[in-house]
């Protein structure tokens, strides 16, 4: 039977590790993120307060931020969008509903 305090891959797929077995398992998760691509996070009473992911996740963050942020500017638009709900329906819907 697993211990609740044993790491445990989440239903979004990003490993949960309470904070009080972080410290000695640290060089593992950190070797499983820069190899594997596995997220983890770090629990305290269940609850996520922290991700341990590598410097690459982190940059394709900022980047998706500021290309959404981007696309919300041209939303305003109106060839823009025109265009777009030709191009992407989906995307221009995601757009012009402030999904996104």
């Amino acid at each position: 039977m697993a211990s609740d305090l044993e790491p445990r891959i989440a239903d979004d797929g990003v490993q949960e590790v309470p904070l009080t077995k972080a410290r000695a398992l640290l060089t593992r998760l950190i070797e499983q993120a820069r190899e594997e691509g596995l997220v983890s996070a770090l629990t305290v009473r269940g609850r996520r307060r922290i991700y341990l992911v590598t410097p690459d996740y982190v940059r394709r963050a900022q980047l998706h931020s500021e290309v959404t942020e981007r696309l919300r500017r041209l939303s305003d638009n109106k060839t823009f969008m025109e265009g777009l709900e030709q191009a992407d329906p989906d995307l221009h819907y995601l757009l012009d509903t402030g999904t996104i």
